[in-house]
């Protein structure tokens, strides 16, 4: 993924309604020491209420593991 410059997802979804967060926290102190600088945040919304479910919450953990919103593919 990094050496071909793709996106890590932070899939809302899974992170906020299925309570996988502590797995991305993870996948993030990985992703970050090996160097990742792209990053993105998908709401994977089948329904209109999940759209951007939470991406406050997502942006202010990324800016826990020092990934700023300018590392983030709009």
């Amino acid at each position: 993924m990094i050496e071909h410059n793709l996106a890590f997802e932070l899939n809302a979804k899974s992170m906020c309604l299925y309570e996988h967060e502590h797995l991305y926290c993870y996948a993030l102190a990985l992703l970050k020491n090996l160097g990742c600088t792209r990053y993105s945040i998908g709401s994977d919304g089948h329904r209109l209420e999940h759209f951007r479910l939470h991406f406050d919450r997502i942006v202010a953990l990324l800016a826990d593991y020092g990934i700023s919103e300018s590392q983030l593919l709009s």
